[in-house]
């Protein structure tokens, strides 16, 4: 069983670059920058959680889950999406 967890950016719709097309991508860099951030948080507590539950593989953001914490989560592959 693989689960996935996923956060998708919304796409600006817009090519034009006037002043306030650029605030709204600077919004939008700024945006994925937090989002960047919270994954990142989400992986580090993911891994403290699951330490000794799991088998990790950092480049791809994913671990074999061994030991579940609880019984009515499934053991298998999990992997964050980004």
């Amino acid at each position: 069983m693989s689960v996935e967890v996923q956060i998708a950016p919304c796409t600006a719709t817009s090519r034009s670059f006037t002043p306030a097309s650029m605030a709204s991508k600077n919004n939008w860099t700024a945006s994925k920058a937090e989002l960047d951030r919270f994954g990142q948080r989400f992986w580090s507590l993911t891994r403290f959680i699951l330490d000794d539950r799991a088998r990790f593989d950092d480049a791809a953001l994913a671990f074999d889950l061994e030991r579940p914490p609880r019984a009515e989560i499934a053991t298998g592959h999990y992997h964050l999406i980004s």
